[in-house]
This record gives C-alpha cells, structure tokens and sequence, in this order.
C-alpha cells in the first residue's frame, strides 16, 4: 500500500495552491469549472456538475510523443515549470497583500 499526500489551500477568489507528494500546483476558477498548472508540467481543465460527482479533466499541454525524452530535456522542462509556478505563487501573495491591506485600512 502507498503513501499518498495531498493539500488544497485556498488563496481567495477561486484560486488554490495544491500541494501533493510529487508537485505543487496552482488552480484558479469557479464551480464548475477550473484550470491547473503543476510543477510537473501537467496543465488541465475540469469541467464538472457540482453536487452530482461528475467530472470531466482535459490535457492542455501538448501531447506526449511515443519516443521517450532524454533526462536533460525532462529536468529542463521541469525546471521551467517549477519557476513558473513560483512566479505565479509570489504574484499571488502580493496581490492577497495589497488586498489585505486595502481591506484593513492600512494603504
């Protein structure tokens, strides 16, 4: 049996930061439907039926091929996803900043 890890914390405004045991991800969107972007690379949609657990998930990214990539082309790709993610992640903090300080009065 496996050890699984996963956290969903909310930011405010349809917007989630996931945590699991392989990747971080950011999602954004309302019922109904959300995209995702990992630090893996995996980019998807979800549409669903709230309240029915119905659901259906696309790939965004592009398509796998059936040759396999070199272990330099992976990490580079993670790499590029990972900083993405961390771009997207401190744009996100400094957004919920500035409205947390709107909100209280302080600016």
């Amino acid at each position: 049996m496996g050890l699984n890890f996963r956290k969903s914390i909310n930011l405010g405004k349809g917007v989630r930061l996931n945590i699991g045991k392989k990747s971080v991800g950011v999602s954004a969107g309302v019922k109904g439907a959300r995209v995702s972007m990992n630090s893996s690379g995996r980019k998807t949609a979800t549409f669903s039926l709230p309240g029915t657990g119905l659901s259906y998930t696309m790939n965004l990214g592009k398509k796998k091929s059936s040759k396999k990539k070199n272990a330099n082309e992976n990490t580079n790709e993670i790499n590029i996803n990972l900083i993405l993610v961390i771009i997207i992640l401190v744009l996100l903090i400094i957004i919920a900043g500035a409205v947390y300080a709107w909100y209280t009065g302080l600016i």
